[in-house]
């Protein structure tokens, strides 16, 4: 994990603890005959590492979607340099062609 994240956890967790309805603000009640508020500390622990570990992924494949993009564009720019090559080589051939006589026995 990121320190980033990790502070964030921390952060989270601390103001949790301060203030019962921060990070969701519809706890789930407590199971019946538990008045434990560890549990839903616990609980509350679990959605927020969960919550980071979903951020980090979306995170992660955001920069291989560049990195993917990046190469696309790469390989575009690419086809369309070969493909001005090929028909800049295709011109002056036929450039070539028109230019040179049919009859051999001029020469």
């Amino acid at each position: 994990m990121k320190l980033s994240s990790v502070m964030t956890t921390a952060l989270t967790l601390l103001a949790s603890s301060c203030c019962c309805a921060f990070v969701d603000k519809h706890p789930t009640p407590a199971p019946v005959g538990e008045e434990n508020p560890a549990v839903d500390y616990g609980q509350r622990l679990n959605g927020v590492l969960q919550h980071l570990w979903y951020v980090e992924q979306i995170r992660s494949e955001q920069a291989q979607l560049a990195a993917l993009r990046a190469q696309r564009k790469a390989l575009e720019s690419a086809i369309r340099q070969r493909q001005c090559e090929v028909a800049t080589a295709s011109s002056s051939v036929d450039q070539r062609v028109a230019a040179t006589p049919l009859d051999p026995r001029v020469n």
